[in-house]
């Protein structure tokens, strides 16, 4: 666990191995894995923070992505994202 936002987190951690080394223009090392690093609110289970990483050929790991998840409770959509939402067209 963690402190995020003045909130504790519990940390979920996934690396998914390549088949075979992938390479990009944007590291001069090859990728050998990619991964995701959830944080979610130990109380009620929301997901606060996604970060998306890749790990390089020499092990060290990169992060290409990140969100910080804002919940707003208590806020009402508007009608067409709720229908959207609820698979109603």
């Amino acid at each position: 666990t963690t402190e995020l936002g003045g909130k504790t987190a519990t940390i979920f951690t996934l690396d998914e191995k390549l088949t075979s080394p992938s390479t990009t223009e944007d590291y001069t090392q090859p990728v050998i894995a990619i991964g995701s690093v959830a944080y979610f609110d130990s109380e009620t289970g929301l997901l606060l923070k996604l970060v998306r990483n890749v790990t390089l050929a020499d092990g060290t790991k990169r992060t290409f992505y990140t969100d910080n998840i804002t919940i707003e409770t208590g806020v009402q959509p508007p009608l067409d994202i709720q229908d959207y939402v609820n698979g109603f067209w």
